[in-house]
Formats: C-alpha cells, sequence, structure tokens
C-alpha cells in the first residue's frame, strides 16, 4: 500500500475516532460510514490515485469510490462540522503524492 494512502486513512480514522482498519473494513455502522466517506473524499483530492486505484487500496470497486466521493461533498454541503473536518483534512494532506 502507499505511504500516503496509508497516512491519510490513519489520519481521517484519528481525526474520527474510529481504527483505521474499520474504514478499510465492511462494517456499515453510520459513523464508519462517514468517515469512510471522508477518507475517500482526502485521498482522491490529496493524491494522485485514479479512482479504480483508490477502488483497490480501500478493497472496493471504483464506482462505491466515485459515488462516496460525490455524496460527501452533497453531506458535508449541509453538516457544518462535517465541512470543516473535510477542509482540515484536505489541507492537512494536500501535498502528499503517491
Amino acid at each position: 500500500m502507499i505511504a500516503s494512502f496509508d497516512r491519510i486513512v490513519a489520519g481521517v480514522a484519528f481525526a474520527f475516532g474510529v481504527p483505521p482498519l474499520a474504514i478499510l473494513g465492511k462494517e456499515r455502522a453510520k459513523s464508519l460510514n462517514e468517515a469512510r466517506l471522508v477518507a475517500y473524499y482526502v485521498a482522491r483530492h490529496c493524491t494522485r490515485m485514479s479512482y479504480p486505484e483508490l477502488g483497490r487500496a480501500f478493497g472496493r470497486n471504483h464506482t462505491s469510490i466515485h459515488a462516496g466521493v460525490h455524496r460527501i461533498g452533497r453531506v458535508y454541503a449541509l453538516d457544518p462540522w462535517l465541512a470543516e473536518m473535510v477542509r482540515v483534512l484536505v489541507t492537512r494532506f494536500e501535498g502528499v503524492q503517491q
């Protein structure tokens, strides 16, 4: 796995208070889903990884990653806390390269 990808997953997991492996897992609890979607978004915007590469890294289909990135964009528009969390994480990992 790519070091920057691992750092992003670990950073998102820490921010949401969940274990990094939970973000990569299959559990569908709301808190994990939200953290997972944020990880998709941050990884997509802060690395040069394509959707298929992200899909392989997250253990998902690339279309799930694509849908998740777009979904979190709509969700955080309605949730100021989540919008700030995404902004902080993207800023933190800006410039992280593959």
